[in-house]
């Protein structure tokens, strides 16, 4: 993968106007690998009442655990 990575700098001083921008070029990039060994489970609490709000969880765990 090609690309550029765009740089911008302005002088901190008031009465300058010097603005810098370049461009430098990558040939790699690195992205983080994904771990494979845990997921994300997405749980809703619900109460009985009927005005209550329902409650989002989400739960990371190993990939063989199960929920009951």
């Amino acid at each position: 993968m090609y690309g550029q990575y765009k740089s911008v700098v302005q002088c901190p001083n008031e009465n300058c106007k010097y603005l810098s921008i370049t461009f430098d070029p990558f040939s790699v990039l690195s992205l983080p690998l994904v771990d494979n060994s845990k997921k994300s489970i997405e749980l809703v609490y619900l109460k009985q009442h009927v005005y209550s709000k329902k409650v989002n969880f989400t739960y990371t765990c190993e990939k063989d655990y199960t929920v009951e």
